[in-house]
């Protein structure tokens, strides 16, 4: 019996293909590491708003039927990681920041770790900030929630009713510089 061997000649086309593929598929898989890994690290969320009190709370009574806080929300909205707040501060466009040293009525000392999911919530008063805009004439929709945490800063946004609050506050404090002026 006579063996009879058959030989392709050229190249398949998949094997063509087939490096090609690789390629993609690595791709492919370096760029989804590189999103999960952005995902899992901590990442802050900052918010700036405000509130006022219900009642007597830890702090003692409240101080009067309009006593309004402006607050800034940071919650770490990372899956995994964890990052230390060293500051929490207001930016305005010349560089400048609008700091207290420490949170408005309600202690909240800094540094402070934030794990995933966590949230910290830091008072300024309103009336200080103000009068510090009106002093300098700055608008409130000019200041810009500042963190610095660990993993660098981090800016954020105004909540409709904070911003409201501090554009009344800062009007009050104007309309009462000029009137006190005139006289």
């Amino acid at each position: 019996m006579d063996v009879i061997q058959v030989e392709l000649v050229g190249t398949d086309w998949w094997e063509k293909a087939l490096p090609i593929l690789a390629i993609l598929i690595s791709i492919g898989t370096l760029a989804w590491t590189m999103v999960a890994r952005q995902r899992d690290q901590a990442r802050l969320k900052v918010i700036a708003t405000s509130f006022t009190l219900i009642g007597e709370g830890p702090w003692g009574p409240r101080q009067g039927a309009d006593e309004w806080h402006v607050a800034v929300d940071v919650t770490n909205v990372g899956r995994t990681g964890s990052t230390v707040v060293s500051s929490v501060k207001f930016k305005l466009p010349s560089g400048v920041h609008l700091q207290s040293f420490e949170s408005y009525r309600y202690p909240q000392p800094l540094p402070k770790t934030l794990a995933p999911g966590e949230s910290l919530m830091y008072v300024f008063n309103v009336d200080a900030m103000a009068e510090e805009l009106s002093k300098h004439s700055y608008r409130p929709e000019q200041l810009v929630p500042l963190v610095v945490s660990g993993h660098g800063p981090a800016t954020g946004k105004w909540a409709k009713a904070g911003l409201d609050i501090l554009k009344r506050r800062v009007e009050a404090k104007s309309a009462a510089a000029s009137a006190h002026t005139s006289r």
